[in-house]
């Protein structure tokens, strides 16, 4: 642990994390004066180095963080693109008579079964859905029909992010793979088995002050598609007429009444059926990751939703939307060699869309692994343009 901070005028700012989306907003907040103090722990901190005082303690110690948060006395604790992360944010900030959400939507909003529950409590309209544990897994394969399941099904750790175990299946073979890695790849040894919906998926960006909920932008969302289904893109914002988008965010505030969320950011998952309604996938009370919430949103729309989230974490109101952005934000995964073309193409054709771009390259140790579970994400890029017809050219064909 760093030594005992110098004394300083500054106003400190908690951030929990320090991997590539928690960066952002160390940053920002040194930007913004704030003296940051940043607690992590494992192998990818790369905001360790940009913090004022860093304590490498894992962020699921929270009474540890807690306990040295006393003697700090931030002006805000504050957490980005992890649920972990958040529910620590939020414990702290509660604890310390700070703005924070209710224990209640620490678990609902982390939880798939739980969140599924509240929103089937809520008459929210949701994949029907069971949950499985260890115990009775090969059991639940030959009872769907009693279920009240038919496939194509979802299957879905119920405490992991980033489509992390998820696989659509079509049978019963299928069915007990896909619970198996699913299982093994949830920390509390649960999974959910769930209708599979069909439509095209979005996102919507929230920001809630005193338990009142602002639209920040809706994003479109590219999957890899079966089975996986892991996320190849993003494109922001999505066009939606005004009629749309006016059912889709009383459909959105909703879901976070529901999960009784007041305060903070939040990213809302959802389809729209071929019937044109809205089903919601799921909700994190936190900022999103993927370069959504660090790095499309602002290029997208102008907003500083890194000191917004700030601002609100000490009770400040939300800065106002800006509504006279005309910029197309998009970020491209990559997870095979071949896909690398697409990022030479936008470089000879339109290197100034080009913002940022990182590529790596597996070990034969991690492609082995990989093999056995799900594929790795080997590279992005993220781009801008102002011409909607540009920015789709380097968007993943969507798969449903």
């Amino acid at each position: 642990m760093d030594s005992a901070p110098k004394k300083t005028n500054k106003e400190k700012c908690v951030i929990v994390g320090a991997g590539e989306f928690q960066l952002p907003l160390i940053r920002r907040a040194r930007e913004l004066g704030y003296e940051t103090h940043v607690f992590a722990w494992g192998e990818v901190m790369v905001g360790r180095s940009h913090a004022d005082h860093f304590y490498p303690i894992a962020i699921t110690q929270k009474d540890l963080i807690l306990s040295l948060c006393r003697d700090l006395q931030p002006a805000c604790v504050v957490s980005a693109a992890s649920d972990v992360a958040a529910r620590t944010a939020n414990c702290v900030s509660r604890a310390l008579g700070l703005p924070a959400n209710p224990e209640l939507t620490d678990l609902t909003s982390t939880n798939k079964y739980l969140m599924r529950e509240t929103f089937r409590q809520h008459g929210i309209k949701t994949p029907n859905f069971v949950l499985v544990d260890a115990d009775e897994a090969e059991e639940f394969v030959h009872s769907i029909e009693s279920a009240g399941l038919c496939y194509p099904l979802i299957v879905k750790p119920t405490d992991r992010s980033s489509s992390i175990g998820v696989g659509k299946v079509t049978g019963a073979e299928e069915l007990v793979a896909a619970v198996q890695v699913a299982l093994a790849a949830s920390i509390e040894g649960q999974a959910i088995v769930e209708e599979f919906i069909s439509g095209a998926e979005y996102s919507c960006e929230c920001i809630s002050h005193a338990g009142k909920h602002r639209l920040v932008a809706f994003a479109q969302k590219f999957t890899t598609g079966e089975p996986y289904y892991l996320e190849a893109g993003h494109l922001m914002p999505a066009n939606f007429d005004h009629a749309e988008q006016d059912y889709l965010v009383s459909c959105v505030f909703e879901c976070l009444d529901a999960l009784q969320i007041k305060t903070g950011a939040s990213h809302t998952e959802f389809k729209i059926a071929p019937s044109g309604e809205f089903r919601v996938i799921e909700v994190a009370a936190r900022m999103a990751g993927d370069y959504i919430g660090s790095d499309l949103l602002e290029l997208a729309t102008g907003y500083d939703y890194s000191k917004v989230v700030i601002d609100v974490a000490q009770g400040l109101p939300p800065e106002t939307v800006p509504t006279n952005a005309r910029t197309y934000a998009l970020a491209r995964f990559m997870y095979d060699k071949s896909e690398l073309g697409d990022l030479e193409q936008l470089k000879q054709e339109n290197p100034d869309m080009l913002v940022s771009e990182s590529w790596s390259s597996p070990s034969s140790a991690q492609r082995k692994k990989d093999a056995a579970t799900t594929p790795r994400r080997l590279g992005y890029f993220i781009a801008s343009s102002q011409n909607l017809e540009e920015a789709l050219q380097y968007t993943p064909k969507h798969k449903d």
